[in-house]
């Protein structure tokens, strides 16, 4: 078979590598075809081309080279293929598809690379599309470009764009999209004639006129004391925009007709010399927007002014007036931390106190420093508006009555009087003051208003109540005094056992219900806490961690002779007596999770008496033994949605006396048997919780909320005679102060709280 030679217009470039020829089984028998496609001209094809060597295929860029290797030796047909319509390679022969060019059949010698080199030539024949728009509201997407009825390109108001590979021919071009506002210069559409290898231009003008206008607005302000933060301004119903005093602002894109632009926020010190709302008239259609303008002139005084403060002071015959007058106090735009104005200043009983240079502003005006025999008309306080470079007026009328006395005595009997004393409070319509009484003491409180006083005696220990009514009405005349005996007589004060750390490690002391007699029990290096008494106030059963984890131990009332009870891997604690003392119960996690037990008083036959797989804890007996309050819930020692519960002393019967989303923990029966106090968990914080001492009857119902507020108030227990109930306090949010956690007590009506000691926890009440 004959090769074709290479024709030389094709700019072939071969390069013959001589090979030895033999026998050799390894020598080469393949070799490769190197293919350097360059194409010139316009607008060339830039997706390239397919080179194909018989049925192999490479793609190819416009200017680029590819290699077949591994060809067999001899002959192979080698074409180029997707030859865009305005381009022509060199072998392509007149009346063919000029998308294929035969390169012809190339030789492939053995370890050898045949190289071929091809010359595209590209023409680019379109049109170059420009735009020119003048005029407002020009269309920001531009317009679209149409060939011959076709949708082409897009273009933007003021771009350019090119249309290629066209036919030499006529061809009409039109704008598209072309918004209602805007017009094409003629012609439109447009015909025009394209030559081969020619980009014609093609230039298209818009004219746009506006569709919507503007508003300026200005304020001008003279005079002093002029507003830093200026004015607001809107137009028709829109949003309020901020103003300088002397300063402009626009509002763009208002569509035609009449608008009313309104000022606001002028300061009581401005008056505006415009009218206001004002109108203005907004036009459409020119080349160029229609801004309608107004301005609003305003004019300032100080912003200033005093207030004048006028006492009118009456005085009954005899009475006293104080000498030293009063004290009157000027406030003004105040919030939790500070006010923008305050100020006081001394005024004498009739006499005028003037506050100069205030703010405008509203006020509050307060007197202070009025005798308690004397009343002000009205109330102590008056509310006043401070006007601009002016004077405000404020008065008060006082009247001064005849004093009387309270003649208070106090006489205290029987054991364990309270050490502190008592407090005194005398109330009335004008008056609300207190003293302090020692236990056997008399007082006068001096310069009361005459009149109808309420005293009452209050501060009482436990173990102290008076005799007769309390609190007690009398009658305060003027210019004499009236007398007050309380009788009070205390008994014997019950100790409470309770747990402190105050000497470094938790330990059990016992201190009288009347705050004396501190004894401490326990004194070892690990922990002693939760002390029970038993009924017959000779023992206390107590949790202690000296055995390496908690265990129920029993000590004699004044700590001696401690006996271990329980002997187990897990934790045993929260002991609680039954009412004939042959049993105490606890809670065990010997099950791995807690659960209440019962055993002897001697440690011996612990009977388990729950089977829950939530947390059991907290067990109470009732006063008749019958029954065990308890905690249950699906939670941990750290707090949980527990709720109260009560069961009959061998584990049957359970009922649920506390519903709900809280944590209720530590009941305790009242003496009597018909209430249970309780714990509720409202919250936590890290490890900072808040509770409330809650009160319900003993089937659950009527709950009330005894103790409340910021302080964390805990594990309350009843005192023998069902009239107090002693508990733990504490605040841990250290922004006022924390302390605790310390030993409270208060009467069962939440009334007369009072401190037992500042440091100490799970408090016991003996029997």
């Amino acid at each position: 078979m004959r090769i074709p030679a290479t024709p030389l217009w094709l700019g072939l470039a071969l390069a013959l590598t001589a090979a030895a020829c033999g026998n050799d089984a390894t020598s080469p028998t393949t070799g490769a075809l190197r293919i350097t496609v360059v194409t010139t001209g316009g607008d060339p094809d830039l997706d390239g081309y397919i080179v194909t060597v018989d049925d192999r295929e490479q793609t190819v860029s416009a200017n680029d080279t590819v290699v077949f290797a591994g060809l067999a030796t001899g002959p192979h047909a080698v074409r180029l293929r997707d030859v865009a319509p305005n381009c022509v390679a060199g072998h392509h022969v007149p009346g063919t598809d000029p998308s294929q060019v035969e390169i012809g059949q190339l030789s492939v010698r053995a370890a050898d690379t045949t190289k071929v080199a091809v010359a595209v030539s590209c023409v680019a024949t379109g049109v170059q599309i420009t735009t020119a728009t003048t005029g407002a509201d020009r269309d920001a997407d531009g317009y679209t470009v149409f060939l011959d009825g076709s949708l082409a390109a897009v273009v933007g108001v003021n771009g350019s764009i090119a249309i290629t590979r066209l036919s030499a021919d006529g061809h009409v071009v039109a704008l598209g999209e072309i918004a209602a506002n805007c017009t094409v210069a003629p012609p439109h559409p447009r015909t025009v004639t394209v030559a081969t290898g020619q980009v014609l231009p093609v230039p298209f003008a818009v004219s746009c006129l506006a569709t919507t206008g503007a508003v300026s607005v200005r304020a001008a302000t003279t005079g002093i004391d002029v507003d830093p933060s200026g004015y607001g301004v809107k137009i028709d119903g829109g949003a309020v925009r901020a103003l300088a005093a002397n300063g402009s602002t626009t509002f763009e894109g208002v569509a035609e007709g009449d608008h009313t632009v309104t000022l606001s926020d002028v300061a009581d010190n401005c008056t505006l010399n415009d009218v206001n709302p004002a109108t203005v008239h907004v036009s459409i259609g020119g080349a160029t927007r229609d801004t309608a303008r107004t301005t609003f002139h305003l004019a300032c005084i100080s912003s200033l002014g005093t207030i004048k403060v006028t006492t009118v002071t009456t005085v009954t015959p005899g009475a006293n007036v104080d000498p030293d007058g009063y004290t009157v106090f000027a406030e003004s735009g105040c919030d939790y931390y500070s006010c923008v104005y305050q100020s006081q200043i001394p005024v004498l009983v009739n006499g005028v106190a003037t506050f100069a240079r205030a703010p405008m502003g509203d006020y509050v005006v307060t007197l202070g420093g009025v005798a308690r025999n004397c009343t002000v008309d009205g109330g102590h306080t008056r509310t006043a508006r401070v006007p601009p470079s002016d004077t405000v007026r404020v008065s008060f009328a006082v009247t001064c009555q005849l004093t009387g006395s309270l003649q208070l005595s106090v006489t205290t009997t029987g054991a364990d009087p309270d050490p502190d004393g008592y407090t005194v409070r005398a109330t009335s319509t004008a008056l609300d003051t207190s003293a302090v009484l020692a236990s056997n003491a008399t007082l006068t409180m001096p310069n009361l208003p005459s009149g109808a006083y309420s005293v009452q005696l209050g501060g009482m220990t436990e173990n102290c109540n008076p005799t007769g009514v309390n609190p007690r009405p009398v009658t305060v005349p003027g210019g004499g005094a009236a007398a007050v005996a309380f009788d009070v007589t205390c008994v014997a004060a019950p100790p409470i056992a309770f747990a402190s750390d105050a000497v470094g490690n938790a330990e059990i002391f016992t201190i009288k219900s009347n705050g004396t007699g501190l004894r401490r029990l326990t004194s070892n290096g690990a922990r002693d806490v939760e002390p029970a008494w038993s009924p017959d106030r000779s023992r206390l059963a107590f949790r202690s961690e000296r055995d390496g984890n908690a265990e129920i131990y029993v000590m004699n009332a004044d700590g001696s002779s401690p006996v271990r009870l329980t002997s187990n891997a897990a934790s045993d604690f929260a002991p609680a007596w039954s009412p004939d003392g042959a049993k105490i119960a606890f809670v065990s996690l010997r099950d791995g999770n807690a659960e209440i037990y019962v055993m002897n008083a001697d440690g011996s036959n612990p009977v388990r008496l729950t089977t829950d797989l939530g947390y059991d804890a907290d067990p109470a007996w009732s006063p008749d033994g019958s029954k065990l309050a308890f905690i249950r819930g699906p939670c941990t020692q750290n707090g949980c949605p527990g709720h109260i519960e009560t069961m009959n002393a061998d584990g049957s019967g359970v009922v649920t006396l506390t519903t709900g989303g809280f944590t209720d923990l530590q009941p305790a029966w009242s003496p009597d048997g018909t209430k249970i106090v309780f714990a509720r968990l409202l919250s936590c914080y890290y490890s900072v919780c808040d509770h409330d001492v809650i009160v319900m009857g003993a089937d659950g119902s009527g709950a009330t909320t005894l103790l409340s507020g910021s302080e964390d108030q805990s594990d309350p227990t009843w005192s023998p005679d069902g009239q107090r109930i002693a508990f733990v306090a504490a605040a841990w949010d250290c922004y006022y102060g924390c302390y605790g956690p310390m030993i409270e007590v208060v009467r069962v009506d939440g009334s007369d709280v009072r401190i037992l000691t500042n440091s100490g926890f799970n408090p016991a009440w003996r029997p």
